[in-house]
This record gives structure tokens, sequence and C-alpha cells, in this order.
């Protein structure tokens, strides 16, 4: 509990609350999941909200509270929210609709700039590809 920097009243407190699945006691060793439960109530719990407040937005969640407390926040308009895994399905998803505004409001600079990033890129991977092809002829 002290690499958690909680103490067993606190851990104890929490399950009277009904805000944690488990008594911390009786596990000898924790799992990744019941630290990530711990980690998530302790964070919510040291907020400053009140108990009543607490319980109010735990409810809209799934118990057990298992959730990775680095990815897993509170938004006041949106509720509880992840963030994605992978952000570049963000990206692949509006890159069209985005080259389309610029082309838009004809920024060509910016056009322009995405081309050569582009180039360079595409320029890189055929060099590699080259030189891979001719250390095989050797």
């Amino acid at each position: 509990m002290a690499k958690l920097h909680v103490s067993s009243d606190e851990v104890r407190r929490w399950r009277q609350q009904g805000w944690l699945s488990f008594d911390i006691e009786s596990k000898p060793q924790l799992k990744i999941q019941d630290t990530w439960e711990v980690e998530f109530v302790r964070n919510i719990a040291r907020s400053g909200l009140s108990d009543c407040q607490i319980t109010e937005l735990l409810r809209e969640l799934a118990k057990p509270l298992k959730y990775d407390p680095v990815k897993t926040v509170y938004h006041f308009e949106y509720g509880w929210v992840t963030p994605l895994d992978y952000h570049f399905d963000i990206v692949e998803q509006y890159v069209s609709d985005w080259i389309a505004e610029l082309g838009g409001e004809k920024d060509l600079g910016r056009l322009q700039q995405l081309i050569s990033e582009i180039t360079e890129q595409i320029d890189a991977i055929r060099q590699d590809a080259e030189e891979k092809y001719e250390s095989e002829d050797e």
C-alpha cells in the first residue's frame, strides 16, 4: 500500500463506501487491475469532491472499477472518457477532409508543405528499398 501512497484506513473507508471491489488486506499480492482500481479510486477520493458526489460519479461506471487511472478521466461535459489507444486513427479519419478544407481556403503554403513532407517520406522509403536491393545483389 505504501507503493500506492494509500493508508489502510483510506482503503477500508473506500471499501465501505462501495468504491473498491475487494478487501486489500485479504490479497497478499495485487494484480495490475487491482492496482489500477486502488489508484483510480485514490485519485477521485482525493479530488476534493464529497463522498456523495464521488458515489454519484462512480455510479456511471461498470463495477469493478478496474480502469486504467492514466487513461480514464472525467470530462464535465461528456462524462467518463478514455482517449483512443491509437491516435493516428483520428488523423486518418479526417485527413482527406482537412486537405479539402485547406484547398477551399486556398492555403497553398500549407498544402505545399504537406506535399514536401510526404515526398520526403516516400523518397526515404525508396532509398531504403534501393539500398536493400543493391546489398542483396552483392
